[in-house]
């Protein structure tokens, strides 16, 4: 069975044991060095041990230097009474029995109830049931701690699969506006009329609080980005700024190649961004290069008023959208180019 009787002396050797091969061997060979501690510092009491399925009651026997002690897992107390009445030691056993009878409901109490209710708690938790709690306001210290345990896992658990939820959602909105993006074609005549409606996807999606786009003309002599659209940004003195962005200084080198995004939270200090696009009231940036042909033709802009930068997810969607800009770019100037071919 679970369950085991014996007495012990204070170096922790079994004076007598339900199995007669045991008796004179270390007790710790049997149950870790803290259980014998315990046991051998306390004298008289019930102790649990989470790191043992036994529960033990204790006593001081008839000799001052032995404790009597009795282990079991929780089982019936008749299963034990059948097992000490069948060994040798059946007078000492069943006066321990005794004890153990009256501890043993103590230890339901105190142990029983409690993990039954976290053994149920648990199967409701595996069940999909999130806003399960289990009161620990009678539990003993070491109960009430797994208890506190317990829950907050379950806490955990319910704020992650809320966080999944909403996150699952943002990424659906966001493929969605890939999706349309790559969808929009280039019937309009001027390319404005073509990037006006992903301008505007792109300013819901990325969170801005305006965007706007510059290309290089497609005149190869000249290096000025031109203004083509924007959102949000219809203040007579930002679009003054933004009409034209000659590349130079730092910006210039990181629009002269394939380079990774301008990312800042200072906006008025970045050096890199170019002054006229350091607008007021704005603190984040991020710009991306708009690319045609492996080479950078176009800067998309976006900006936030707070000082709340671009999570790298939304820079990775970002990116991808830039680039979905650029096709869309491409296929217009190859659409007026056929059409002037076709006039001539």
């Amino acid at each position: 069975g679970h369950q085991t009787a014996f007495i012990l002396n204070q170096e922790g050797t079994y004076l007598a044991h339900m199995d007669e091969g045991k008796i004179n061997g270390r007790v710790q060979d049997d149950f870790a060095p803290e259980i014998v501690q315990t046991i051998l510092s306390q004298r008289e009491g019930l102790y649990a041990a989470q790191t043992t399925p036994y529960f033990f009651a204790f006593r001081p026997g008839s000799n001052q230097d032995a404790v009597v002690v009795v282990a079991g897992d929780g089982s019936s107390i008749s299963t034990v009474m059948r097992l000490f009445e069948r060994d040798s030691y059946s007078q000492l056993l069943i006066s321990v029995g005794l004890i153990f009878l009256g501890g043993a409901s103590v230890i339901w109490l105190l142990v029983g109830q409690p993990v039954r209710k976290l053994a149920v708690a648990t199967e409701q938790v595996g069940a999909g049931q999130l806003d399960v709690q289990v009161d620990s306001s009678h539990m003993t210290d070491e109960l009430a701690d797994l208890a506190t345990s317990f829950n907050t896992m379950v806490n955990q658990m319910k704020g992650l699969f809320e966080n999944l939820d909403q996150h699952l959602a943002t990424r659906t909105r966001e493929l969605s506006a890939f999706f349309e993006l790559a969808m929009l074609t280039s019937s309009g005549k001027d390319l404005p009329d073509i990037l006006e409606p992903a301008l505007s996807r792109i300013l819901e999606v990325s969170h801005s609080r305006a965007v706007c786009v510059h290309m290089l003309s497609e005149n190869d002599a000249e290096t000025a980005l031109h203004l083509v659209t924007q959102r949000n940004l219809s203040n007579n003195s930002a679009a003054k700024r933004l009409q034209l962005i000659t590349p130079a200084g730092e910006f210039a080198r990181w629009f002269g190649q394939i380079s990774d995004p301008i990312v800042t939270t200072t906006l008025p200090q970045a050096k890199v961004v170019p002054p006229n696009l350091q607008l007021t009231h704005y603190q984040s940036y991020l710009g991306l290069q708009i690319q045609i042909k492996g080479r950078p033709q176009g800067l998309l802009s976006c900006f936030r008023a707070s000082d709340q930068g671009f999570a790298v997810d939304e820079i990775s969607l970002l990116m991808a959208l830039a680039d979905q800009l650029g096709v869309m770019v491409e296929n217009h100037r190859l659409r007026r180019q056929s059409e002037a071919a076709a006039v001539a």
